[in-house]
């Protein structure tokens, strides 16, 4: 009876997870196109496209996410 409630909750848990990380996945992609966008206004004579700018500002972010992790103190 226990591990069936447990196993319940679990699931029940899992799913509110999946929820909450879906809903903070496409804020962060509307903000980030929205920042491609204002850089791509800014910058009017660069070529890249929306997809290529997201591209390289997620890159750029996943790079200082990593450089981060290496100073002292961090995670």
């Amino acid at each position: 009876m226990a591990y069936e409630w447990q196993t319940l909750e679990e699931k029940r848990i899992d799913a509110i997870h999946t929820g909450d990380n879906a809903r903070v996945f496409d804020g962060r992609e509307r903000q980030l196109q929205a920042l491609a966008d204002e850089w791509a206004k800014a910058n009017p004579e660069h070529t890249n496209t929306r997809y290529t700018l997201t591209d390289e500002i997620n890159g750029a972010a996943y790079n200082g996410n990593d450089r981060a992790k290496g100073l002292a103190g961090g995670g």
